[in-house]
């Protein structure tokens, strides 16, 4: 479990990685792969494409991330803009980040 993590910035692969809570920004990921629980999101930017996208509530910013496989549900997110591939993002549950990364 990580809690409070203000940045993730340039990782390579993240294998599981538990439960993330208050975190601000997740940045230039490299892959993404079953990414779990994602709740309070606010903006998504600068990411690819958004393939079956799932829920996301008032999530604060998710910027550059190279490639999320399978995003479930998105409900008032304010920006979308430029996601590269977005697959496997489950659904929102509490504060949560599950990430299964490839």
């Amino acid at each position: 479990n990580m809690n409070r993590c203000s940045n993730i910035a340039k990782s390579g692969n993240i294998v599981p990685l538990g439960n993330m809570n208050t975190c601000s920004n997740i940045a230039t990921m490299g892959k993404i792969v079953s990414l779990g629980n994602i709740a309070t999101c606010s903006a998504i930017a600068t990411s690819g494409n958004i393939v079956p996208s799932g829920n996301m509530n008032t999530c604060s910013n998710i910027a550059t991330l190279a490639k999320i496989i399978s995003l479930g549900n998105m409900n008032t997110c304010r920006n979308l803009p430029q996601l590269d591939s977005i697959f496997t993002l489950s659904t929102v549950i509490g504060h949560q980040l599950i990430f299964l990364i490839r």
